[in-house]
């Protein structure tokens, strides 16, 4: 057999336990609210505008190499957006939350 036909097989198999995984978690979504969605387009929408704005006068005037600082800023910023979008359409009930709410209640 060869390597890759190994590496198909193993691939098969971890797909079939997580399937099963996922099946018994059966945890459901929690969806954003409105607000949620309004404040993380104002976000994208910030985003999108400073970034355009940063990129268009980066390199006014120069006349030789210029170090490419906005790249620096979209990257970090990006990466934040992403973790916004995560955090609100990627987020899945706790079912034991409550237990654990109570029993820290408790002492």
């Amino acid at each position: 057999m060869s390597f890759l036909g190994l590496y198909i097989l193993l691939f098969a198999k971890y797909l079939i336990y997580l399937r099963k995984f996922i099946l018994i978690m059966a945890l459901k979504q929690i969806l954003p609210t409105s607000k949620q969605k309004s404040i993380f387009y104002i976000h994208l929408v910030v985003f999108a505008i400073a970034n355009f704005l940063m990129w268009t006068m980066y390199d006014k005037g120069a006349t030789g190499w210029v170090y490419p600082w906005p790249a620096w800023l979209t990257a970090a910023w990006a990466l934040a957006v992403v973790g916004h979008w995560c955090a609100l359409w990627t987020t899945f009930e706790d079912k034991n939350y409550d237990e654990f709410m109570r029993m820290s209640d408790n002492g």
